[in-house]
């Protein structure tokens, strides 16, 4: 039996779940090991899963303090399998036995059989949004949107810089000339200042940094995404089900960190961040 770790933002929860949906298909005893605080139970339809007992817990030295106290004087019956830090994909994991996986797994690769079950689940139905949100929806559903995303554009952890953005309006316009952006951002003034539409029509909606998550029902319904380097954007861009969607992705996520190409799917682009 094996046990996947829940933990961290509710993006990070989401990859992590994915993942444990495509491991249930090798293991169908599978468990997931949950916070005892929020997790993403409260906030989608999830269509599935096993909770860890405490029992099963202890024998990977998890679980009660007890149990992780006892798991540094002597040896657990189970395999503690940590994601490595370069985050590469390992085609190998899924035949893994007897292990508790914990790891962040952020990369479509891991869940490619259980794509339609997870977008099942983490789509949320207009219907069930606020009237604001539902508006918002019908907005997004017409025409030749493009959803661009900017989230705290002048701190120290975001990589996309006005030349990401232009460039990436650029790109959208040379194949959507009547492209319509709906710019979602943290700092509504800094992308009036920045960013160059080159005529298109475009409107900038603003939203407090602590609400980013709540973005994520609707943002998806737009027929093209412009992202930044949060999973709450890649998320959104990744759930939207149009085949024919244009993504594009800034080529660093993380400063200061080495590349991960596991996190962007090959049908995205990816624009320099200079």
């Amino acid at each position: 039996m094996n046990i996947v770790k829940i933990s961290g933002s509710t993006a990070q929860q989401m990859f992590q779940y994915a993942f444990y949906l495509e491991l249930h298909q090798h293991d169908s005893e599978a468990r997931l090991d949950v916070p005892d605080g929020k997790w993403i139970q409260a906030q989608f339809r999830l269509p599935y899963f096993l909770k860890a007992t405490p029992e099963q817990l202890a024998r990977f030295g998890r679980g009660s303090l007890k149990s992780r106290l006892l798991s540094k004087l002597k040896k657990t019956d189970g395999i503690v399998f940590k994601e490595t830090a370069e985050l590469r994909y390992n085609k190998k994991i899924f035949d893994k036995t007897d292990t508790y996986f914990d790891g962040n797994w952020q990369s479509e690769k891991y869940f490619q059989s259980a794509a339609q079950e997870i977008r099942e689940a983490f789509s949320v139905p207009a219907k069930l949004l606020p009237a604001r949100s539902q508006s918002m929806v019908n907005m997004l559903d017409q025409g030749k949107t493009v959803v661009m995303h900017i989230h705290n554009p002048q701190s120290k952890e975001c990589t996309c810089t006005p030349d990401y953005y232009n460039w990436a309006i650029a790109s959208v316009l040379a194949a959507e000339s009547q492209a319509h952006f709906y710019v979602f951002t943290t700092s509504v003034d800094w992308a009036k200042e920045h960013l160059n539409f080159q005529g298109a029509k475009h409107d900038i909606v603003g939203y407090p940094a602590s609400s980013e998550t709540s973005l994520l029902p609707y943002l998806y319904h737009a027929r093209h995404h412009v992202i930044c380097n949060t999973l709450i954007s890649w998320w959104a861009a990744w759930l939207n089900p149009n085949p024919d969607k244009i993504v594009i992705a800034p080529d660093v996520w993380t400063p200061g960190a080495a590349p991960n190409p596991d996190l962007i799917p090959l049908y995205w682009s990816t624009i320099p961040t200079t």
